[in-house]
């Protein structure tokens, strides 16, 4: 039982019968919320990735230090901590989801192409950037390689 109804049980010994096997928990696959009460409680959204790794560059626009909060552990989150950091940025872990930016000074206009090569989310710092310093040297970013990603035809057209 959860606080918001009774949560289905998943029973490995039997067979699937055409039910979808849940993808983390076991012991539950769904909420089933049974009408006639109110829901009350909280739930706490996890931090949203693609929001993250475009907040986290624009931080580049101001020399005032920015507080984000609600971004998720992940790899490419890392890494474009690193190509801010590589730029001269600050950028403090302030725990619990939480970072401080501080681009007081901005000392390089060249993203590091091993940085940039992690994750596709690089030419995200075109923008901010061009509109800090005026130059920007962009490498073709990285991340995984399925197929070519929107990033890349960008920043293909942007050589051409």
């Amino acid at each position: 039982m959860t606080r918001f109804g009774k949560a289905q049980r998943y029973d490995y010994n039997r067979p699937n019968a055409g039910k979808r096997h849940p993808a983390r928990n076991p012991l539950m696959s769904k909420f089933i919320i049974e009408g006639g009460q109110p829901l009350h409680g909280e739930i706490t959204a996890s931090g949203n990735k693609n929001a993250a790794l475009k907040l986290l560059p624009a931080c580049l626009l101001t020399d005032e230090p920015v507080v984000l909060h609600n971004i998720p552990a992940i790899r490419d989150v890392e890494n474009t901590i690193l190509i801010l950091r590589d730029l001269g940025v600050e950028v403090s872990d302030l725990g619990g989801g939480s970072w401080r930016v501080h681009a007081h000074e901005v000392t390089k206009t060249e993203l590091d192409s091993r940085l940039a090569g992690y994750t596709r989310a690089s030419f995200v710092f075109a923008g901010p950037m061009l509109a800090r310093t005026g130059r920007i040297c962009l490498p073709i970013p990285g991340g995984d390689v399925i197929g070519r990603a929107a990033g890349a035809r960008v920043c293909a057209r942007w050589r051409a």
